[in-house]
């Protein structure tokens, strides 16, 4: 089995040489252990345990599988069923160098339990994402990916053909997880968490060939996986893979998670994601891929481009709730495009002291409400008359000319800067990545907040 790197056409061994051997020998220790199983089954299963904990050494993460089995036979017949539990820990390890020897001591991770081993398929190799991704969730990357069954959909912002496109929530059961499971114990959606949605695409070919499909309307990255399998009219079976980072929206409800998407017209997840089949069709899912804290903040001035309002919308409930005052600024094209519009409203109506938030459109001709403006969130000046938000007094900023004239604009403050003993104030800037990339730059160059010093979510290192 192969895949396509994200950075390179070449395909990359999923394994290593000495896991694909520790697998051949566990292939053939089972083998034999099917043709002796009516031999004493604790026996059995020691001598598989055994095999495996080999096998885990070979590895850079200790992988321990555990079976557990039960067994019924009659002069006939017999039957059994097995679950598989992973526990996944990183050995103590010592090394030495020139004399000096340093000890490492992790803690152990609480054992994943899966009900049946077929709900969980390889992670293609990519050690230097792996290393941001925690051991301790449910869904980590560091098992592998994990088969979650579409339940159910319901639109959010009903499509408006040529003009709108509609936003979805989607449903999922993760399967051979415990139903009881409540994935936020393990993803906390008000810190901006994200788990990639992984979708496979199969079709046949007369010839063994990988396609890497992308959509210039759409951040979705796309890799190729091909499996050399014939199907019963003996063709060649492809399987094409396509990843995309989702922030969930409820992962409240226990054995489920929600995601909310747009689907863009052209985008190729979005034609993915809409043949789904209710209770047929199935996705696989990883992580979180980062830990991010939030930094404290006197006042949390929040941007949300489009769809970005999904992230925006959890971080903003957080805030309030802990007392925090908390402007958004949402844009959109066209109102109709506005998703959560209800919640948001009512979110200001019931803390009018704590959150306030301001609707803009690029493509209305005019304004309904006094919270709504008209135009882009293309310069500081915009940001600055819709959000409020005062450019810092020139004097805070370090690294500063001492040799230029002081700042003598009316709206420069003096202002909490990050190192301050109050909290300063923070931002957090969510859409597609030009935008972002957009908005920082005037928020640094102009109105002098550096993003690696005034982001609201951080990512712990």
């Amino acid at each position: 089995m192969s895949l396509i790197s994200s950075n390179t056409d070449k395909p990359v061994s999923v394994f290593s040489f000495r896991q694909w051997i520790g697998f051949a020998l566990l292939g053939l220790a089972s083998g034999a252990l099917h043709q002796h199983h009516h031999h004493e089954s604790k026996s059995s299963s020691s001598l598989l345990e055994t095999i495996a904990l080999l096998i885990s050494k070979s590895t850079s993460n200790l992988v321990v599988l555990e079976s557990s089995s039960s067994s019924s036979s009659s002069s006939s017949s017999s039957s059994s069923s097995s679950s598989l539990s992973i526990t996944a820990t990183t050995a103590t390890t010592t090394t030495t160098d020139n004399n000096d020897t340093t000890t490492t001591n992790n803690t152990k991770i609480e054992p994943l339990t899966i009900a049946d081993g077929s709900n969980l398929i390889p992670f293609p190799k990519d050690d230097k994402r792996l290393l941001r991704a925690p051991h301790n969730s449910a869904l980590s990357p560091h098992y592998g990916l994990h088969k979650a069954t579409l339940l159910r959909k319901k639109t959010m912002v009903p499509e408006i053909p040529g003009k709108v496109c509609p936003v979805v929530t989607f449903t999922f059961r993760l399967d051979g997880h415990d139903p009881d499971l409540v994935m936020s114990d393990h993803v906390d959606i008000h810190l901006g968490q994200t788990i990639k949605l992984y979708l496979e695409e199969k079709g046949s070919s007369s010839t063994s060939t990988s396609t890497s499909t992308s959509s210039s309307t759409s951040t979705t990255t796309s890799t190729t996986t091909t499996n050399n399998n014939d199907d019963d009219d003996g063709r060649s079976v492809t399987t094409n893979w396509t990843f995309k980072s989702y922030s969930p929206t409820d992962v409240s409800r226990p054995g489920e998670i929600d995601f909310t998407i747009k689907l863009y017209p052209n985008g190729q997840n979005a034609k993915m994601l809409q043949a789904l089949q209710v209770g047929i069709d199935h996705v696989y899912l990883g992580g979180p891929w980062k830990v991010k804290e939030r930094l404290p903040a006197s006042h949390a001035y929040l941007v949300a481009f489009g769809i970005g309002i999904t992230d925006v919308f959890q971080v903003a409930k957080s805030l309030i709730a802990d007392g925090i005052p908390t402007t958004l600024l949402y844009a959109n094209r066209y109102r109709e495009d506005v998703c959560y519009r209800e919640e948001l409203d009512a979110m200001m109506e019931q803390n009018n002291s704590l959150f306030q938030v301001k609707y803009m459109y690029s493509r209305e001709t005019k304004t309904l409400s006094p919270n709504e403006f008209l135009g882009r969130v293309d310069s500081a000046q915009t940001i600055q008359q819709v959000l409020g938000l005062e450019e810092r007094n020139q004097d805070s900023v370090e690294d500063t000319d001492t040799d230029a004239e002081p700042s003598t604009a009316s709206t420069t403050t003096e202002l909490p800067s990050p190192n301050s003993a109050s909290p300063p104030i923070r931002l957090l800037v969510i859409g597609s990545k030009p935008m972002m990339k957009q908005t920082w730059k005037f928020l640094k160059e102009e109105l002098r907040y550096p993003r690696e010093e005034y982001e609201l979510l951080q990512e712990v290192v």
